[in-house]
């Protein structure tokens, strides 16, 4: 249950920092945009990336105080490694569909001028 909680922490901090830079770049993007002036609705794509992303954040650190809360009154979690594993499983997936949801489509719209 150790494990599952390491895995489940570091992927909670993984998710939090990739979150706080696709922020970052997103806010940029924005003022890009806003600049071209496009008939480009870019505000639909963030927002279900930084939904998604906030879900994953508290589905990891919800299951890491339940797992906390779990081993301070020593009862035993079935499957918790295979959870922690779960939770952490998306995290490529969500990297790779922020990417191409947020910073492609600049890509695409500037590679056409």
């Amino acid at each position: 249950m150790k494990a599952a909680q390491i895995i489940t922490f570091i992927s909670g901090i993984i998710y939090v920092l990739f979150w706080i830079q696709l922020l970052v770049i997103s806010t940029k993007l924005n003022s890009v945009y806003s600049d071209i002036n496009i008939d480009y609705n870019y505000l639909v794509p963030q927002i279900i990336v930084h939904i998604l992303g906030i879900a994953l954040i508290i589905g990891n650190f919800s299951f890491f105080y339940y797992l906390r809360k779990k081993s301070r009154r020593n009862e035993e979690v079935k499957n918790a490694l295979l959870f922690s594993i779960l939770l952490a499983v998306p995290l490529p997936f969500y990297s790779g569909f922020a990417i191409i949801s947020v910073i492609l489509p600049i890509y695409s719209i500037t590679s056409a001028f």
